[in-house]
């Protein structure tokens, strides 16, 4: 990104990111109806493709849906009209991120102290580390990030469970 970019051009480039984002999240939220898969299933496939690649998370689809929210498997023909949705959505939230990473060192530049958001599927959110809270900067809500971890529990689960004898 160049440097000599002032902020409202910025911020330009990053609301139409934005705009381009939800448009693919809202194409893939739409392809995954036929599962009927809980809500917020396709920000939880964007945030593993983010952290594993599109094609490991279409892989997870097929071979352990519970993992990718999903409440059966992904066939090969659904999995071939996800594809595309999926990369799509995972490249735009990675424009999204680097426009904001621009802004925000932008912002920062007036202003060293000011705390740096990040994205969060394609919301701007700042963590307070000494209250242990996420400040959506969208709307002002503040999110207590002390949560209780519940492990998923799948069908494979109990089974291999029943296989030890347990």
């Amino acid at each position: 990104m160049d440097q000599h970019r002032d902020l409202p051009a910025i911020e330009r480039d990053l609301n139409q990111a934005l705009v381009t984002f939800n448009m693919s999240r809202g194409v893939l939220n739409s392809k995954l109806s036929v599962f009927a898969a809980r809500e917020g299933a396709e920000d939880r496939l964007i945030n593993m493709a983010d952290a594993y690649g599109p094609e490991h998370v279409l892989d997870v689809m097929r071979e352990n849906p519970s993992l990718a929210g999903l409440p059966r498997a992904a066939t090969s023909a659904e999995i071939a009209e996800l594809r595309e949705p999926l990369t799509a959505a995972y490249n735009n939230a990675h424009t999204v991120s680097k426009l904001n990473s621009e802004k925000q060192n932008k912002l920062r530049e007036a202003d060293p102290t000011l705390p740096k958001a990040v994205m969060v599927n394609g919301r701007p959110m700042v963590y307070d580390p000494e209250r242990n809270v996420a400040l959506w900067m969208d709307t002002g809500e503040e999110e207590d990030m002390d949560h209780e971890v519940i492990e998923p529990s799948t069908e494979q689960d109990d089974e291999e469970e029943q296989e030890r004898g347990m």
